[in-house]
């Protein structure tokens, strides 16, 4: 992920959802380890998906391979 960005928010899996709302866990560590690059998919975009104006599902379609 750091090709992409070095500060990207967060990403879980939906398995680790309640590990990491669950106030009690005590090795948050153990649910941000996990690797999920086998599951996502990256894509280049239009700029105008940096505009909260442009409200148009078009925002996302893949301009050029990444």
């Amino acid at each position: 992920m750091s090709r992409i960005h070095d500060r990207l928010p967060v990403i879980l899996d939906q398995a680790a959802y309640g590990a990491w709302f669950d106030p009690t866990t005590t090795a948050p560590k153990q649910v941000l380890s996990q690797n999920l690059n086998d599951k996502l998919e990256f894509y280049r975009v239009g700029q105008q998906v940096n505009s909260s104006k442009y409200e148009s599902p078009d925002c996302i379609v893949p301009v050029n391979p990444l």
